[in-house]
């Protein structure tokens, strides 16, 4: 009896691999009584050896990868001391970034499997079974693919895991710089298959799936008839999507604004709004209606969005890539995602002359230089990305940001300004907590001619985040001054708010703070005073992004 490992080496607890279960599933299917298979599931961050004495434990005979341009360089270094500790093990590589592992590297040959594991012919299977497996086996395109799981997954493999679903396989589109371009157009599972396997999945109520189709949406008729079916069978569990925003018919729209919120989450690719970059990749899309699109969407406040910028495109400027990203910002989607275009060996842009690139020579190949971005640009963006992923996709500055985007015109040149009192600060260096973001966004407003404002705004996100008190610097001295003064004030009874029963524990609960009559406007309340007193209670807002709620109660002269 063959004694067989599935290996991947993901880049969190929570993530799973969804090949493992497919290649499971081939191995039990062909070598019903030949095997035993133990799915293997660890981090690119666990401790080295102690997943290497993971995989040698019981001597299996063959340990099969599953190769991704994240793990490639820990899968290369696995197998290489594996073949050295078990002389006679097979070693299989397959995935996306198999064919670049390199035979060379190794002390004797291992296999690579190229495509899709479907489609291997049966004499894989008896080589494997004689071990006598040859170098490289290519598979069909094309063969239909079943439901990867079993009912042991979900108490084994699965616990506490993201659950991944393909209700698709290959993608419309033909960027030369991804590696699905490798193959042509996506084919469609049969619906009633689909149906059937998302309801198995939502019988064991998981936290999260996520579909893995390239462009859920290719289809907008199959795309609404799969969403429809999920709210029907709503339950606890989130959806995660990546989405072509600019193929959304006017019916998916108007079905999403009844969507309740949490039960789903988008995942939009813009990439960039220059035009010459996205013929040059091959990446054809309407920004107008992407715009149009993401507007709707944000204003049905019940989906997360999370948009796609890539930085070192070619015939991207840093103006041009200044204008991709204010016209993101513009739109105000929840989660705004600055990754580097990555040269990965196999794909048609890796074999482009013409654009003058430098990029890392082992994974994950990030771009550090363009025939449009010298590094020097492309470093200080890099840093700019990971100071946008520190402040924007959090929920501690909703408002601010909102602010930022109706009264400035180049949200850009507000990022570059906080970036260099950042970089002044040593912030990139350390935690980024709430507390340091906001001090570095209150030294980034110090010669703003509306600093007063802002700071006001700053301190409603503040108190509307969560946190009871604000630090010295955003004034904490006089919330506790307006504190005690309105538990002298205020009436034994407040309904709505407290009877005479619950009256301290409403203090106890609650935050308070004075707010300009102006900041308040730009706030959303109705209010003509000078200034007034804002509660902040417990109770948590509903919609994609939840915070405390906040109540006007009083105004202070």
């Amino acid at each position: 009896m063959m004694k067989i490992k599935v290996v991947a080496l993901n880049c969190r607890f929570t993530h799973s691999c969804l090949a493992l279960f497919y290649v499971r599933n081939e191995l039990r299917k062909y070598l019903p009584s030949h095997c035993t298979v133990e799915l293997c599931q660890f981090t690119i961050n666990d401790p080295y050896f102690d997943t290497l004495l993971r995989l040698t434990h019981n001597s299996p005979d063959a340990v099969f990868f599953s190769v991704y341009v994240w793990n490639e360089e820990i899968t290369r270094r696995l197998a290489q001391d594996i073949i050295a500790i078990l002389p006679n093990i097979s070693i299989v590589f397959g995935g996306p970034q198999a064919a670049f592992m390199g035979g060379a590297d190794f002390s004797r040959p291992a296999t690579l499997v190229r495509g899709e594991v479907e489609g291997l012919p049966q004499t894989f299977y008896k080589d494997l079974a004689n071990k006598a497996l040859q170098q490289e086996y290519p598979a069909d395109e094309g063969r239909d693919f079943g439901f990867p799981y079993k009912d042991e997954d979900f108490t084994g493999p699965l616990k506490n895991r993201h659950i991944y679903y393909e209700s698709s396989r290959g993608c419309p589109f033909s960027c030369t710089y991804c590696l699905s371009s490798t193959s042509k157009g996506a084919r469609f599972k049969d619906m009633e298959a689909v149906k059937k396997e998302l309801q198995m999945l939502l019988d064991r109520q998981p936290q999260s799936v996520r579909f893995v189709d390239r462009t859920f949406n290719a289809k907008p008729a199959r795309a609404l008839e799969i969403w429809r079916f999920l709210l029907e069978r709503q339950n606890k569990t989130v959806f995660h999507f990546e989405i072509a925003a600019d193929i959304f018919t006017e019916e998916m729209l108007q079905f999403l604004e009844t969507v309740p919120p949490g039960l789903f989450r988008f995942e939009i690719g813009v990439q960039s709004t220059n035009r010459d970059s996205l013929s040059a990749v091959n990446r054809h899309s309407d920004f107008k209606k992407i715009r149009r699109s993401i507007t709707k969407l944000m204003s049905f406040d019940n989906i997360h969005i999370h948009v796609d910028l890539i930085l070192g495109l070619p015939y991207e400027t840093k103006t041009s890539f200044r204008r991709s990203f204010n016209d993101v910002f513009a739109l105000l989607p929840h989660y705004i995602q600055m990754g580097h275009l990555k040269i990965l060996p196999g794909t048609a842009i890796a074999q482009e002359r013409d654009f003058n690139m430098v990029w890392c020579s082992r994974p994950p190949y990030e771009i550090a230089a363009t025939g449009w971005m010298d590094h020097t640009t492309i470093r200080m963006l890099h840093w700019f990305g990971e100071m946008v992923e520190a402040f924007y996709n959090n929920r501690f500055f909703r408002k601010v940001w909102h602010y930022i985007r109706n009264n400035e015109k180049d949200f850009f040149g507000f990022f570059e300004n906080l970036y260099s009192v950042c970089s002044r600060q040593g912030f990139f260096d350390l935690a980024k907590t709430q507390d340091k973001m906001s001090r570095m966004l209150f030294e980034a407003a110090t010669d703003r001619v509306d600093r007063e404002i802002f700071l006001e705004i700053l301190r409603y996100d503040w108190l509307r985040s969560g946190r009871q008190s604000l630090p010295d610097f955003l004034c904490a001295a006089t919330q506790n001054d307006v504190k005690k003064m309105l538990k002298k004030s205020l009436p034994q009874n407040m309904p709505g708010f407290y009877d005479p029963w619950s009256r301290n524990q409403f203090f106890r609960q609650c935050s308070f703070a004075i707010f300009s009559g102006e900041a308040l406007k730009v706030l959303g309340f109705q209010h003509e005073k000078e200034k007034g007193i804002v509660i902040f209670l417990p109770k948590m807002t509903k919609g994609a992004t939840p915070a405390r709620k906040a109540k006007l109660i009083s105004d202070t002269d």
